[in-house]
């Protein structure tokens, strides 16, 4: 699963991608719906997360109680209505302190079983997930019943969960909670909807003012035609509302446009939207229109368990003393992706693996929000990257943002966050993705001066097509390359080699290339680097930067 950056590299390169979504369920009418009888008595304050989790103001993402001992269980081969009620019970119990962490998908089972080591938390695994129910089900008030003929009321159902301190079930499941442990059903959502917007304007009108306003989980209720539970337990932990709005159907954005109009600026956007690429330039522009920025996560697991309180005494960056400047071709590569959180929990690591990783200079985009999200990955990241490895922020800093369409009477506030949790994660460079109407932009002046006097970033890397590779010193002080993006090892030496054509070998010159995650491996830009001449030399994005400060008489 993945999700690219909407990119364009040199010579026609386009890249897609194959970031799962499902489209929301039936047709979609502009009619207001039925308003259904739906009890939502018992529910919190939208301002309060509850239990233990502490959201000061100014915080990007809430902070959970540091987990003291944790229950596993092992939910591979269950289907995925089972695996969706146990995210949602772990949602209700990890609310007050984490103390239950699934293992959910086969492609992550060794990595999931990874980070459960690294957190270095006791824990007890469970043969059975309803032993799970055994120990916690008495913090459980009963379940919600979704309808499977309308899937979008899974959604709904999540939402409800998290306000009713319940759990998500099929009808069956209802039974069988109620049977064994004595549950009953909170609510019946069968026969209620007809469609996606029936179900999420109902929510918006009647849920809404009971959720919190801090953030909004944006996740399809169906993957392959299966429920599951990724993200979920996050949703309900903190009483969310759950929707899954098409940014490019009229009637759906126009729905989304209004949630996003009431949220505070620079609010967080957790999940993704449909229609992969479509969707992404779409849901970015409107979020970013509305002041909020995007944090892909929509298959992100145990998020109630990494956001616990641990690991933020982070080492040092490694210190890779910057070559002396001569006519040479510099060129660093940037592995992309890393604002995308469940990357960074999981493709990521198995990158980060291979066994070539720090022979050459990479940098690697991550996002700097982990360090509320998860801590203990970025914690790990820092711990372990060698003297040739370097952590940027991406894309645009905090978040997913367009500089460009979002107002400039509050831009200020997304970059002064960035720079907040950019000086935690030890990152001085940030790549931009500027990205308006399907089209990469430039930033303005007024867009840059914001990165320039809030972030203060020793560079930017912004992506830009069908702009040539080319660095730039905006407003007079910071220099900018643009990334052309290759997605092979025979790209990337064919636009190294048509960029270096008309160099005269006067004047040093500067190469930034985006490299592909789902394509490439440490060990292609291994590849790549010993194909290159003796007028080559690959460097960390900080000492690009550095040199290229050095080049046009900048301050370092």
């Amino acid at each position: 699963m993945r999700r690219t950056i909407l990119a364009v590299a040199a010579l026609a390169l386009v890249l897609s991608s194959s970031h799962r979504g499902a489209e929301a369920a039936g047709p979609v009418r502009s009619s207001m719906p039925n308003v259904p009888s739906i009890s939502i008595t018992g529910t919190s304050s939208p301002a309060t997360s509850g239990g233990g989790i502490e959201w000061p103001d100014g915080q990007g993402l809430p902070t959970f109680a540091r987990p003291r001992h944790l229950h596993v269980v092992d939910v591979l081969d269950a289907p995925g209505d089972e695996q969706m009620l146990y995210a949602t019970l772990q949602g209700v119990i990890n609310r007050r302190r984490p103390r239950i962490f699934l293992i959910q998908d086969p492609r992550e089972n060794e990595r999931g079983r990874f980070w459960l080591r690294h957190l270095d938390v006791p824990f007890t695994v469970h043969t059975k997930p309803s032993e799970l129910l055994d120990r916690f089900g008495s913090e459980v008030r009963g379940s919600i019943v979704y309808d499977p003929e309308v899937p979008d009321t899974i959604n709904l159902a999540t939402t409800l969960a998290g306000l009713r301190r319940g759990v998500v079930a099929t009808p069956d499941l209802a039974d069988m909670l109620e049977a064994r442990f004595g549950l009953p059903v909170l609510e019946d959502l069968r026969g209620r909807f007809t469609d996606a917007i029936d179900v999420y304007s109902w929510q918006y009108e009647h849920l809404w003012p009971r959720t919190t306003h801090r953030m909004l989980i944006g996740i399809p209720p169906l993957s392959e035609g299966e429920p599951f539970g990724a993200l979920r337990d996050y949703a309900v932990a903190n009483r969310a509302m759950v929707f899954w709005l098409d940014p490019n159907v009229a009637v759906q954005a126009n729905l989304l446009e209004r949630i996003l109009s009431e949220l505070e600026p620079n609010t967080p956007y957790l999940g993704w939207f449909a229609q992969d690429v479509a969707g992404e330039a779409s849901g970015v522009q409107i979020a970013s229109e509305h002041s909020v920025y995007v944090l892909p996560a929509d298959w992100f697991k145990n998020m109630t368990v990494f956001s616990g309180r641990c690991c933020r005494n982070m080492p040092d960056r490694r210190v890779l003393a910057t070559p002396p400047l001569e006519n040479q071709i510099y060129v660093t590569f940037s592995f992309y992706d890393g604002d995308n959180l469940q990357y960074d929990e999981q493709s990521m690591r198995g990158i980060w693996d291979n066994p070539d990783r720090g022979e050459v200079p990479i940098n690697w985009t991550i996002s700097p929000l982990l360090w509320d999200a998860a801590p203990a990955i970025l914690r790990y990241y820092r711990e372990t990257a060698s003297a040739n490895d370097l952590l940027i922020a991406g894309v645009s800093g905090a978040g997913y943002a367009s500089p460009t369409a979002w107002p400039d009477s509050t831009f200020h506030l997304f970059t002064e966050q960035s720079a907040t949790y950019m000086d935690r994660a030890g990152m001085d460079i940030v790549w931009v993705a500027n990205v308006v109407d399907g089209q990469h932009r430039e930033m303005s002046e007024a867009e840059a001066q914001a990165y320039i006097d809030d972030v203060d970033p020793l560079g930017i890397m912004l992506t830009a097509w069908p702009s040539p590779i080319e660095t730039t010193i905006l407003n007079l002080s910071t220099p900018q390359s643009t990334v052309w993006v290759i997605a092979s090892v025979a790209q990337a030496q064919e636009v190294i080699a048509a960029s270096a054509v008309a160099w005269d070998g006067a004047s040093p010159l500067f190469l930034s290339i985006g490299v592909s995650p789902w394509d490439m491996s440490p060990s292609d830009i291994v590849e790549i680097a010993d194909s290159l001449g003796p007028e080559y030399t690959v460097v960390r994005a900080d000492q690009y930067f550095e040199l290229v400060r050095e080049a046009f008489g900048l301050a370092s």
